[in-house]
């Protein structure tokens, strides 16, 4: 029997921290891979805009320098839009034809060659291109309008002909050089031309994604197998001791060594699971503050907060389960000491407030106490009366009432009643709540979150102070519950 019980705690123990653990590891591999995934795109719009200034120095270059005269022959022709512009074709000496070629013929030019060499294209478009080739298509067209009233840039992720590009364009603006060509178009000097486009191939960033991605699968994945490996180590061990102790002792010496084992279980588990639970939450509450920088989407904030939320009650979950582990083996002292019970209640009051208020139910609270000292544990006291203001606000329906009234006793006892006019119980449902994980099937219960660990906990930690807690409820009339603790 002995056997049994402690290899079904060494199975729970084990399977709750390699979930834990399962959880930590493949949590931060989704962050990491996001924080992979959001920098490689930053990069890729960096190099966007590197392409994008070596392009306006290349125009404002030509522009300052009147253009540049080129070789008649080819695909390089007079241009007709410059006819206007004396000298535009000049006869050397030796009789080839130079002609005039404007900015932005031969950055056209030159973006032609670069996306040949690198896969980077450059363009720039208009509304009323002087040169057909420059007409811009109707995401730059969109883009255009948008600069016109006031936008500074425009840029997207898309797949072209099944290839991944981050396309970004900027305005273009008429200054006195650009108005040597289009002026004729009726431009004026701050008028938008059009735009700067250029795109920019993803597959080099996604090849380097995937290196890290793969990376990350590697170090993960044997952080995670290290760790599973050390719990199975561990559960191994445990069970091998079990088995030994099992067979080697007798009743009296196995309840002992059953007491020291569930000590140290909840001393580890106290660290082990307490400390990264810790981090986590510290870890969400800072990102979440963006403290350190923007989280990024609304998305990852609604992650964020999850994350937060699901450490807190994993947190408190475990709390609870060590809490009674500890008092069944006999391992909870209490700090004994004296406490203002005033403090303690209005402590608790100002605690619960906030939930009281969401939830739409009044709280009120009153005192007959000749005096207010009590000899108690107060942090396990302020827990005690948290745990069942908890439950009266979580099972009253909105517009309910949850009071607080306390007392002294003639024989130097003190009375606590917390009273609600919530959903009550039954005998039935009395009883499934006191056991352990004991949860009463009800429609406020489905809308709430909880353990079934509550009650018990109280009802263990009244009775360490060598009180009692009696309950007094009745379906759909609400619950009455005494906590009486004893002459100090």
């Amino acid at each position: 029997m002995y056997f049994k019980v402690e290899y079904r705690h060494r199975i729970w123990g084990s399977i709750m921290l390699a979930v834990i653990w399962t959880v930590a590891v493949g949590g931060l591999f989704l962050w990491n891979s996001h924080l992979s995934s959001t920098y490689s795109n930053s990069i890729a719009r960096a190099d966007t805009i590197k392409a994008f200034n070596k392009d306006q120095a290349f125009r404002l270059w030509a522009a300052n320098h009147g253009g540049v005269y080129m070789e008649a022959i080819g695909d390089i022709q007079p241009n007709p839009y410059m006819e206007h512009i004396p000298d535009r074709d000049v006869m050397t000496a030796s009789g080839r034809l130079l002609t005039l070629v404007n900015p932005a013929t031969m950055i056209g030019l030159i973006m032609k060659d670069f996306d040949k060499l690198y896969g980077i294209r450059g363009q720039l478009v208009s509304l009323d291109p002087l040169n057909s080739d420059n007409l811009a298509d109707e995401w730059e067209s969109k883009a255009i309008t948008a600069f016109k009233a006031g936008e500074k840039e425009v840029g997207e992720f898309t797949t072209t002909e099944g290839q991944d590009y981050y396309r970004m364009i900027r305005p273009m603006k008429a200054n006195k050089l650009c108005l040597k060509c289009h002026a004729i178009q009726g431009y004026k000097v701050g008028d938008v031309l059009g735009g700067v486009g250029i795109r920019v191939p993803m597959q080099p960033y996604h090849e380097q994604l995937n290196a890290i991605f793969n990376g990350n699968v590697l170090s993960h994945g044997l952080t995670w197998l290290l760790g599973m490996f050390g719990l199975t180590a561990w559960h191994v061990r445990g069970i091998r001791n079990i088995r030994k102790q099992s067979t080697t002792q007798s009743e009296l010496a196995i309840a002992q060594i059953s007491s020291e084992i569930k000590s140290d279980f909840m001393s580890s588990m106290s660290h082990e699971l307490r400390t990264p639970l810790n981090a986590i939450i510290g870890f969400s509450s800072t990102m979440k503050a963006e403290i350190f920088g923007p989280v990024g989407s609304e998305k990852n904030q609604e992650y964020l907060d999850d994350i937060h939320y699901s450490g807190q009650h994993l947190l408190e979950l475990i709390n609870d389960i060590l809490d009674i582990s500890a008092i069944e083996a006999g391992a909870l002292k209490l700090d004994i000491g004296n406490v203002d019970l005033h403090r303690v209640i209005e402590d608790s009051l100002r605690l619960i407030q906030p939930r009281a208020d969401k939830e739409q139910v009044a709280v009120t609270a009153s005192y007959a106490l000749s005096r207010p000292e009590i000899q108690a544990d107060e942090r396990r006291l302020r827990q005690v009366l948290l745990n069942l203001l908890s439950n009266a606000v979580k099972f009253t329906p909105a517009g309910g009432e949850v009071t607080i009234d306390a007392q002294s006793n003639a024989d130097g006892s003190m009375t606590i009643t917390i009273t609600d006019d919530g959903i009550g119980m039954d005998k039935e449902d009395l009883t499934l709540a006191l056991s352990r994980f004991g949860q009463v099937d009800t429609e406020l219960h489905r809308k709430t979150d909880g353990t079934g660990l509550g009650l018990p906990l109280t009802k263990d930690l009244v009775e360490l102070h060598g009180g009692k807690l009696l309950i007094c409820s009745e379906k759909d009339q609400g619950t009455m519950i005494k906590i009486m603790l004893p002459q100090s």
